[in-house]
């Protein structure tokens, strides 16, 4: 394989997936004893990007081949780097994409002054799409 993520004690195990209704795959993840398989995996020239499910959340991970560590992207966000976004994929050049509810960009950007949208957000418009570059947020 070309990669291979390995989540010890938390991957899961064939017996895990095996005979077993989908609903009881998913209460496992949702208790925090397993996490999900890959999602949305994307890579760019520095960065291979993904997203798992654990513990009813949505976790999305850079794995840097540079530094060979991953960074949990929502880490940013936590700390007001990012807003709350669902991250989609990453171009060949380490952009990453990723869509943000109007409300959630409205907010961000009241709270930390960053202007990632000119103009005024209209809160019943459809989700915005953001880019980010991982390494400048990485410096900071």
């Amino acid at each position: 394989p070309r990669y291979h993520v390995d989540f010890g004690q938390y991957k899961l195990r064939k017996a895990d997936v095996e005979n077993v209704k989908p609903s009881d795959k998913w209460k496992l993840i949702e208790q925090g004893i397993r996490v999900s398989s890959l999602n949305d995996i994307s890579e760019g020239d520095s960065f291979l990007s993904f997203r798992v499910y654990f513990k009813s959340e949505a976790l999305d991970f850079a794995y840097s081949f540079k530094d060979q560590k991953p960074y949990l992207i929502n880490e940013y966000v936590g700390k007001n780097m990012l807003p709350a976004c669902t991250v989609r994929g990453i171009t060949e050049d380490d952009l990453f994409y990723a869509v943000v509810e109007p409300e959630d960009l409205d907010n961000f950007q009241k709270e930390t002054g960053k202007i990632l949208v000119d103009g005024e957000i209209d809160p019943e418009s459809n989700p915005y799409i953001i880019t980010f570059k991982l390494g400048e947020l990485v410096k900071n």
